[in-house]
């Protein structure tokens, strides 16, 4: 019976336990603007994954390298992520977080028959803020698909 009652107040607490944790942020995207029906559908539906990934990637990167002295963290960290990590630190576990805006920029470059890779960017907003833009870059070469973020990206835009 002690077993019994134990095991009961272990799984109420647990639930009780689950409930007090924070909510992660949400990442919803829309498809507005001029370009939003002309970008493919798989680079618009995982967007927001992609957004994540990458947040959490530069707070991994922050929490292993924090104690670390400047020099070292500008050799560890690396490109986008030493440049996205303010953004990063920036998402509370409450935010809603909307992509939108989606657009790219047409550039024809074509080197002994190849073609430069695509870049979509999008523009990231807080709880209705601006918050940044970031850029999705596909490279038909290798078939991956790269992250990208600058500072003065949010300027040029």
């Amino acid at each position: 019976m002690k077993k019994f009652l134990f095991s009961i107040i272990t799984i109420f607490a647990c639930v009780v336990g689950m409930g007090t944790f924070a909510k992660a942020y949400t990442v919803t995207v829309q498809k507005d603007g001029i370009y939003g029906e002309e970008i493919p559908d798989t680079v618009i539906d995982n967007a927001p994954a992609l957004f994540q990934k990458s947040v959490k990637k530069a707070l991994k990167y922050d929490q292993k390298y924090k104690d670390a002295d400047a020099v070292t963290r500008a050799n560890k960290i690396e490109y986008p992520y030493d440049k996205f990590l303010d953004v990063a630190k920036k998402i509370k576990a409450s935010d809603e977080i909307v992509i939108r805006k989606p657009f790219y920029i047409y550039t024809v470059w074509d080197q002994a028959g190849k073609s430069a890779p695509s870049e979509y960017y999008f523009q990231v907003q807080q709880n209705g803020k601006k918050l940044c833009y970031f850029s999705l870059e596909i490279d038909e070469t290798d078939h991956k698909i790269r992250f990208s973020y600058d500072k003065l990206m949010d300027q040029y835009f």
